[in-house]
């Protein structure tokens, strides 16, 4: 009987640990969208408030969307193939100078048939594709107090810059083509804290 009494209290005592039981979370985003060859930008976030608890951890998320639309009409008296590798890379730097990178790629290879008289991206000679890809990592950042607010509202800034390291492949010069794209960078921090606020009469 005091066996399994004893591994009672031994499971409530887990259960009712403020380590494992109040551990609170709250997830700060900032997303920036652009169009064009490469960006530099600051995304810039709250930092933590030290009147909700104490922060005992501190997870960053960088996420990079491309989308790329295409319209292709062949030209030519014979078929043609358009292949295509488009890649964009974001880079964001937090406050130990270090930096988080995800990269993000469309893949194109089309065959188009021999010119059919109408230049209208349509038929068996023409194509209009709408891509996207995207690609996330998150880390857990280590030193906890690069993110405590030392008044209130203070924000943090992440310096973010996005380049196109592969370039792309050229298409035929018999080919029409038509491209517009846009990217997506966003950066989001999650502070992990042990609540101040404990039920009446605390734990």
């Amino acid at each position: 009987m005091n066996i399994y009494k004893s591994i009672l209290l031994l499971a409530l005592s887990v259960f009712l640990s403020p380590s494992a039981a109040g551990v609170e979370n709250v997830t700060y985003c900032d997303l920036q969208t652009v169009d064009g060859p490469t960006f530099a930008v600051d995304h810039t976030l709250p930092l933590f408030d030290p009147t909700l608890g104490d922060l005992v951890g501190v997870d960053l998320t960088v996420e990079l969307e491309l989308v790329q639309n295409y319209s292709f009409e062949n030209t030519a008296s014979d078929p043609q193939t358009v292949d295509l590798n488009t890649s964009v890379e974001l880079v964001v730097t937090p406050p130990d100078s270090g930096s988080i990178s995800v990269g993000a790629s469309v893949l194109i290879r089309e065959d188009l048939a021999e010119f059919d008289g109408e230049e209208d991206f349509a038929g068996p000679s023409g194509k209009i594709l709408m891509l996207t890809n995207s690609s996330s990592k998150t880390i857990e950042y280590p030193d906890l107090s690069d993110f405590v607010a030392l008044v209130p509202g203070e924000m943090i800034s992440f310096p973010a810059e996005v380049t196109h390291p592969g370039g792309g492949t050229p298409v035929p010069g018999n080919l029409i083509s038509v491209a517009q794209g846009s990217v997506r960078s966003e950066v989001c921090v999650t502070y992990r804290y042990e609540s101040a606020v404990t039920g009446e009469g605390g734990i």
